[in-house]
């Protein structure tokens, strides 16, 4: 009966600390979205907008990959407010811009593509854009927490043996 209450105490431990700091669900997307968008106007106002709803402090991934004619480039906005791409660059010849661990607070945000740089002579083109939740990274202390429950635990078997 005492070892059933004390493997209760460490499960009820291990699902207390198992909480990540960045946790907020996605709830549009649920896993992520992929989306491809076209234009023939060139360089001007925002090619698409995306809105994203989260329930809480949420991160999220967006990558934009050129997808038809290589030399076109993109900018990311968030609520009307540019974002810096993490990397950017060329992928064989077409452009990819990754933004990371974009920090969104509870609500509904609207991602803005811009079209920056067209491929010599073409105003058209097509690219896709891809959104998707980024995984918590459990934190040290809760590695430290886990040890110390599983050490309570082995100290607590050991002492039943003797």
């Amino acid at each position: 009966m005492k070892t059933m209450k004390m493997l209760l105490a460490g499960v009820a431990l291990a699902g207390v600390t198992a909480v990540n700091a960045y946790a907020g669900v996605i709830t549009v997307p649920d896993t992520g979205l992929s989306t491809q968008f076209n234009w023939n106007a060139g360089i001007g106002p925002a090619l698409d907008s995306f809105s994203l709803t989260v329930a809480g402090p949420s991160k999220v991934s967006v990558t934009l990959t050129d997808m038809f004619i290589a030399g076109d480039e993109f900018a990311l906005s968030l609520d009307g407010n540019a974002i810096t791409w993490n990397t950017s660059g060329y992928v064989g010849n077409y452009f990819q811009g990754v933004a990371s661990n974009v920090l969104l607070s509870a609500g509904t945000h609207s991602f803005g593509i811009t079209l920056t740089k067209t491929a010599p002579g073409y105003t058209a083109g097509t690219a896709l854009a891809t959104f998707g939740a980024v995984t918590a990274v459990p934190e040290p202390a809760t590695y430290g927490m886990l040890i110390a429950g599983l050490g309570m635990l082995a100290y607590a078997a050991r002492r039943k043996k003797a």
